[in-house]
């Protein structure tokens, strides 16, 4: 049986944020020494260190979805920010809000290509 590969729907922007979101979150989890001795246990013993965070990160990238789309909102709201930046992120944000619907029925990552 073959297996399906699973993809989400999120604007290139959204995504980029919520892998960075998932390794900040492998990061934080991997402190833990009963979540790092399941996570090694599951990826296997002779997965490297690397290949587990990059594991990890496909797996759980679009669980930090509305996580990368509240820090790319509040980005919006820092004085800091450039304007033309913040017009960047509000138009990935928009375009994203557009993609609610394939959240539901995961299929692909807009504007990413995929090879078979």
């Amino acid at each position: 049986m073959a297996k399906t590969r699973k993809v989400s729907h999120a604007h290139q922007l959204v995504a980029q944020v919520a892998r960075e979101c998932a390794n900040e979150l492998y990061e934080a989890m991997m402190h833990d020494n009963a979540i790092r001795a399941a996570w090694v246990k599951r990826c296997g013993d002779g997965c490297s260190e690397p290949a587990r965070r990059a594991r990890f990160e496909a797996e759980y990238w679009p669980r930090c979805i509305g996580v990368a789309r509240a820090t790319l909102a509040r980005l919006c709201a820092n004085p800091t920010i450039a304007p033309e930046r913040k017009e960047e992120i509000m138009e990935a944000l928009v375009l994203d809000g557009t993609l609610m619907r394939g959240r539901r029925e995961p299929q692909e990552v807009l504007s990413e290509t995929t090879s078979h």
